[in-house]
């Protein structure tokens, strides 16, 4: 994992992208996220694999898997007109207000920044959220169309 300030919400895109690509992973191949959070070290998790499944695999092979599906998931919401930067979690879990007391006394983050980065780490549109081109050819997906639904948010209209 990339280093970022412990108690700081910022700098985590990247981190936030290998998280996210190993849990698509790690899904995919049906384990238990309790399980796989009880392994001493990803290295581990991976000889097990190689060793349960006869496969050759590595850590990077998992992380490409997962960013695979991740695109795969992203251009389908897309597609469906799901777009994960319209929804926004309850004030509450990032400190609107903030709390007074604890750890996170007088913490508030900026979903939007945070959105941001990890659109960055992803490279995903800023305003979209779509992959972009490039991003698809390099996990060889190239012939994965990911188009917006434009019409999933225009009123009284249907999809074709």
């Amino acid at each position: 994992m990339p280093s970022y300030e412990p108690g700081a919400w910022t700098g985590r895109g990247e981190a936030q992208r290998i998280n996210v690509t190993l849990n698509h992973a790690f899904e995919s191949l049906g384990l238990c996220m309790f399980v796989v959070a009880t392994y001493p070290h990803i290295g581990v998790l991976v000889e097990f694999l190689n060793r349960l499944t006869g496969w050759d695999t590595d850590l990077q092979e998992l992380l490409l898997t997962g960013e695979r599906i991740a695109n795969l998931r992203q251009c389908f919401n897309l597609r469906e007109g799901l777009n994960q930067l319209e929804y926004r979690v309850s004030g509450r879990l990032v400190g609107i207000p903030p709390d007074e007391y604890g750890p996170l006394a007088g913490v508030t983050i900026d979903q939007d920044f945070v959105n941001r980065e990890f659109l960055e780490a992803m490279d995903w549109d800023l305003t979209t959220a779509r992959p972009s081109s490039q991003k698809l050819r390099q996990l060889g997906l190239e012939d994965v169309e990911c188009t917006l639904a434009t019409s999933c948010t225009e009123p009284g209209t249907t999809r074709s």
